[in-house]
C-alpha cells in the first residue's frame, strides 16, 4: 500500500504542468486611470470579447463571479502555426503582494497611452476593476493607488461546469458562436471532417449544426471533447464533458529585487521602481531623484538617514535574505544602523507615518578604501509583517556626501523562478512545443500543442514526419532467428 501511494506521488509530481512565471506583470486600476498620478493617461478597451452578448453574466461564470481582466491588445492572440488562436477566454492566475493566487478571465483588449511614460510598459499591464485590483494588491493604505507589481501564468481555468456554445447571430446556412467556460484554450473546432480556427472577431463559424448533430471543441494540447445540440431555442450548445483538469508547478510572486544600479537609470519602470528619500535629524524628508551617475545624499544634519521605498507594501523579510549596498562617500561618516519599516500614508514619507518592523537588521560592513563603502544585511525571516522601507542611518558632517551605485536585495531560495515575459504566452508561429532554447527562453516555454501520430517536433517547433529508426535488414533478422532456434535447440 504504501508504495502503491509513493508511486502516485511520483506520479502526480511527474504530471506537473510547467508555468512560464511571468513576475514583471501590472495589475492596474480601471477606476483610476487618468484621474490619479500620470493625468495624460489614458486608455481605452479596443475589443470586448463578450461585447455581442445581452446578459453576460448569465452565461458566462467569470462575468457572474466578476473574475475579468482586460490585457494589452498586442497580446490578444497566439500565433500557431499559420493559424490564429484567441486568448478571449483564456485565465490567468495572478499572484500579488497578498501571496494569494487569484484566477482572472480574459474579456478583452486595450491599448494605453501616456504623454510621461514609455508605451511599451503597457504591454506588460492586466486591467482589472477596483474591488479585484485591491484584493490581489492588498488592502494596505501604502498599497499604490494606479498599478501594482505582479506574477502572473497562464494555465487552465478552474471552472466545474462544462463548456458551452453562446450562438450568436449569423447566417442561415452557418452557425456562429463564442466559446465559454472551458477550463483550456480552444484552438479549433471540429464539424464532420473538417478543421475550422477562429475569425477575426475572435468567433467560430461553421456550416449550420441541425438538432442532434455534434461539434468537436479541440484543445491546444490536442484533447478533444464534444457538444451537441439538443434543441434549436436555447442560446447554447452545452458540450457533454469538460477537458481533464490538469495541475500546474505554480509561481511566486517576485517584487522587483533591482533597487538600484548605475547607468542603468534610463527604462525603469517608474511602477516598479523604488523611490528614494533622505530623511534628517530634524525629522525634514527630502526626495532624492536617481541620475546617471547614481543617487546622491548631501548631508545637512548630523544624523542622515538613506531611505528605499517600494511603491506596494509587501512582506521584505519572506521574500529577500539580504541586501547589497554600494556607497561613495566624501566626508566624514559613521554608520549607525539599519532598519525595516513600513509607511502608512500614500500621499508622503513623514517619519511619524512609519512603523518599524525590524530595527537594528544585522549589517556587515565592507570598507573597500576611504571612499567606498560596502554594506550587506541580513534579514530576519521569521517576520511576517509587511514592509515598503529599507532605511540606513548614518552619524554625518554637514556637507558629507553619499552616492549609491548599487543596490539589490537577494530572493530566498525558495523564492527563485525563471523570469518570463508575455511573449512566452504566444507560440510564434511554431505548430507545437518546443525546448529550444534559441526559440524561449528556458522555463519561458508555451503551451502548443503536439504533432499528429507519425510526426515529431522539429527544434524550429515545426511537425516534421518521423523517420522509421529501424535499420535493421534481412541478413541480421535470419541471425536473430537462427540463434533463437539454437537456444531452443540446446533447451530442450
Amino acid at each position: 500500500m504504501s508504495f502503491f501511494v509513493f508511486f502516485t506521488l511520483i506520479c502526480i509530481v511527474l504530471s506537473l504542468e510547467q508555468s512560464s512565471c511571468i513576475d514583471g506583470a501590472l495589475i492596474g486600476n480601471m477606476n483610476n486611470i487618468g484621474k490619479q498620478g500620470d493625468l495624460t493617461m489614458s486608455y481605452s478597451i479596443t475589443f470586448n470579447c463578450f461585447n455581442s452578448m445581452k446578459k453576460p453574466a448569465e452565461y458566462s461564470i467569470a462575468a457572474s463571479i466578476n473574475s475579468l481582466c482586460y490585457i494589452h491588445e498586442k497580446m490578444q492572440w497566439s500565433h500557431k502555426g499559420k493559424h490564429n488562436i484567441s486568448k478571449c477566454g483564456a485565465c490567468m492566475t495572478l499572484i500579488g503582494p497578498s501571496n494569494t493566487p487569484f484566477q482572472c478571465t480574459v474579456a478583452g483588449f486595450f491599448s494605453m497611452t501616456s504623454e510621461i511614460v514609455d508605451d511599451d510598459i503597457f504591454e506588460n499591464v492586466i486591467l482589472l476593476d477596483e474591488n479585484f485590483y485591491f484584493k490581489i494588491g492588498n488592502r494596505f493604505n501604502s498599497s499604490a493607488d494606479l498599478f501594482v507589481q505582479v506574477t502572473a501564468y497562464s494555465g487552465d481555468c478552474n471552472y466545474h461546469q462544462f463548456a458551452s456554445l453562446y450562438l450568436l447571430p449569423s447566417k442561415e446556412e452557418t452557425t456562429k458562436f463564442m466559446v465559454l467556460n472551458s477550463n483550456r484554450v480552444i484552438e479549433k473546432v471540429i464539424v464532420g471532417s473538417h478543421d475550422y480556427y477562429q475569425q477575426d472577431d475572435h468567433t467560430f463559424e461553421v456550416p449550420y449544426i441541425s438538432v442532434g448533430e455534434s461539434i468537436s471543441l479541440v484543445a491546444l494540447s490536442g484533447e478533444l471533447i464534444n457538444a451537441v445540440r439538443h434543441e434549436t431555442t436555447s442560446p447554447v450548445i452545452q458540450a457533454e464533458t469538460k477537458f481533464s483538469s490538469r495541475i500546474y508547478s505554480g509561481c511566486n510572486y517576485s517584487p522587483n529585487r533591482q533597487v538600484f544600479l548605475n547607468g542603468t537609470i534610463q527604462g525603469r519602470n517608474p511602477y516598479i521602481a523604488w523611490d528614494f528619500f533622505q530623511l534628517n535629524s530634524d525629522l525634514s524628508v527630502v526626495v532624492i531623484n536617481a541620475t546617471a551617475d547614481g543617487v546622491i545624499f548631501n548631508a545637512t544634519h548630523e544624523r542622515t538617514t538613506i531611505v528605499l521605498h517600494y511603491p506596494t507594501s509587501i512582506q521584505m523579510n519572506q521574500h529577500f535574505s539580504e541586501i547589497y549596498l554600494t556607497l561613495e562617500y566624501k566626508g566624514i561618516q559613521n554608520f549607525l544602523m539599519t532598519n525595516i519599516a513600513l509607511n502608512n500614508r500614500r500621499d508622503t514619507l513623514k517619519h511619524q507615518d512609519s512603523t518599524y518592523i525590524e530595527e537594528n537588521v544585522t549589517t556587515i560592513i565592507y570598507k573597500e578604501n576611504d571612499h567606498t563603502l560596502r554594506l550587506r544585511c541580513l534579514f530576519n525571516r521569521s517576520i511576517k509583517t509587511y514592509a515598503n522601507i529599507i532605511s540606513f542611518s548614518f552619524i554625518t558632517d554637514i556637507g558629507t556626501q553619499f552616492i549609491l551605485k548599487n543596490a539589490t536585495l537577494k530572493h530566498r531560495i525558495d523564492f527563485i523562478q525563471p523570469s518570463c515575459n508575455f511573449s512566452s504566452t504566444d507560440c510564434s508561429f511554431t505548430e507545437c512545443t518546443t525546448n529550444n532554447s534559441s526559440l524561449f527562453e528556458e522555463g519561458c516555454v508555451p503551451e502548443c500543442g503536439s504533432c499528429r501520430s507519425g510526426y515529431k517536433c522539429s527544434s524550429v517547433g515545426k511537425c516534421e514526419l518521423e523517420q522509421n529508426q529501424n535499420t535493421r535488414n534481412c541478413s541480421f533478422l535470419a541471425r536473430v532467428v537462427l540463434l533463437c532456434l539454437v537456444i531452443v535447440t540446446i533447451i530442450v
